[in-house]
């Protein structure tokens, strides 16, 4: 993903984790998207 802002464009690739089993209803269907920085001008970005 690609942010256009004042400071410039910041660059962030996403991970999705998936938890659950078959048998736990409770979490069958929760997922997480992490956004982390591509670049180390992102990473000062967020810094």
């Amino acid at each position: 993903m690609r942010l256009k802002t004042d400071h410039g464009v910041i660059s962030l690739f996403s991970m999705t984790t998936v938890f659950g089993a078959s048998t736990d209803v409770a979490v069958s269907e929760l997922a997480i998207e992490s956004f982390y920085p591509e670049d180390d001008v992102s990473a000062a970005y967020f810094q």
